[in-house]
């Protein structure tokens, strides 16, 4: 199914296929008659957290990358600053 949104970051407009998604599923997502829909994670369990944005928000993973930066930075690696300081003391 293709789905289009606006993003809620850019004001851009969107269309994104998405085989997944079906008119009855949308239909247990919305809101009806006053109730809440069920959450989206209970709905789509088949889409990854990006494709949920999108359905939500409008947000790809491209704006969101270029608007917070991308992916997570990996840590610096560890440092053998304490190996290094116990083979001085041993050798004193």
């Amino acid at each position: 199914m293709k789905i289009t949104k606006t993003s809620i970051l850019s004001g851009k407009e969107r269309t994104v296929e998405m085989p997944a998604v079906t008119e009855e599923r949308l239909e247990d997502w919305r809101p009806k008659n006053g109730n809440p829909g069920k959450r989206i994670q209970e709905v789509f369990p088949d889409l990854s957290a990006d494709e949920r944005e999108f359905l939500l928000t409008g947000i790809t993973v491209e704006e969101w990358d270029e608007k917070f930066g991308g992916g997570v930075k990996k840590p610096n690696p560890p440092s053998n600053y304490h190996q290094n300081l116990r083979k001085e003391r041993q050798k004193r």
